[in-house]
């Protein structure tokens, strides 16, 4: 994990030091940017089979950190870019309730899984399989909206008063 913050560390300081390469890939084509989102894709889909060997396997976190670099990189500075997440107002509001859904997220599968065990609905694959997350997604959102709205909000506020 901390490899991870490495990685990241590491696009910050070469994108704060604007090496020359760095206005090349921000004008990159959405035909090579779609290609590298279809191999992360394909990474993700395969992800057992391809990093099932030792060598491979020391790669996964370098590999997986240089894609999660890519797409910062891609939605924060490519002028060619396919689809900016911060233009859809809906994914901007679930970065806002971000922290929610992080925090309650574990919580709402439990609860889920109990009132679907309860019910005798979990008994069945497409009760564990589709109806749990069907239901613990909107779940989540919908307290991580409440826990926002209610709570966190007053807190944002009180932010101002601490620069």
């Amino acid at each position: 994990v901390c490899s991870d913050f490495g990685m990241g560390g590491l696009l910050a300081y070469i994108i704060y030091k604007n090496f020359s390469f760095i206005q090349k890939l921000k004008s990159i084509s959405k035909s090579i940017i779609l290609f590298v989102y279809i191999i992360f894709l394909l990474v993700m889909i395969f992800y057992q089979q391809l990093f099932s060997s030792q060598i491979i396997y020391a790669l996964e976190r370098i590999i997986l950190a240089l894609f999660f670099c890519f797409i910062i990189f891609e939605q924060s500075f490519c002028e060619n870019s396919v689809f900016k997440v911060g233009k859809s107002s809906v994914l901007n509001y679930l970065g806002k309730i971000s922290y929610g859904l992080y925090v309650f997220h574990p919580l709402m599968i439990i609860l889920t899984k109990d009132l679907l065990e309860h019910f005798q609905i979990l008994l069945q694959p497409i009760g564990y399989f589709v109806l749990l997350p069907l239901l613990a997604l909107p779940f989540t959102i919908l307290i991580s909206v409440i826990s926002f709205e209610f709570f966190e909000k007053r807190f944002l506020h009180l932010k101002k008063n601490f620069q």
